[in-house]
């Protein structure tokens, strides 16, 4: 009897896990180019966000403290990881690319 309500279970929960996984996929994600910076975003970006995301870079670039203000809900959050994360990533990219050239000159002498 256990055996039989073990299989029901089972059953039951493999009809409802397709049901779940469709629920759940992810949207496209979106990459945008903002001040020379690949920033990858997993949803379509607001125009606010996009905003943000620009002033966010600029004041990384010019190692600036900046004070951003927008309305709950507006997706601060999410647009400041994803333009500092990127921002982060292309700098350690630059600075990689740099430490090759050098020492590649460092060979030629």
């Amino acid at each position: 009897m256990d055996e039989d309500l073990l299989l029901e279970n089972s059953q039951k929960l493999q009809a409802v896990l397709p049901s779940v996984k469709d629920k759940s996929k992810p949207s496209a994600a979106t990459s945008y180019t903002i001040g020379g910076v690949k920033v990858e975003f997993p949803v379509k970006a607001y125009p606010s966000q996009i905003s943000m995301m620009n002033q966010v870079i600029q004041g990384c670039n010019k190692a600036k403290n900046c004070l951003l203000e927008s309305p709950t809900g507006s997706g601060k959050t999410l647009a400041l990881l994803c333009s500092v994360l990127a921002w982060q990533r292309k700098e350690k990219e630059l600075v990689q690319q740099k430490m090759f050239e050098q020492r590649t000159q460092d060979l030629q002498k």
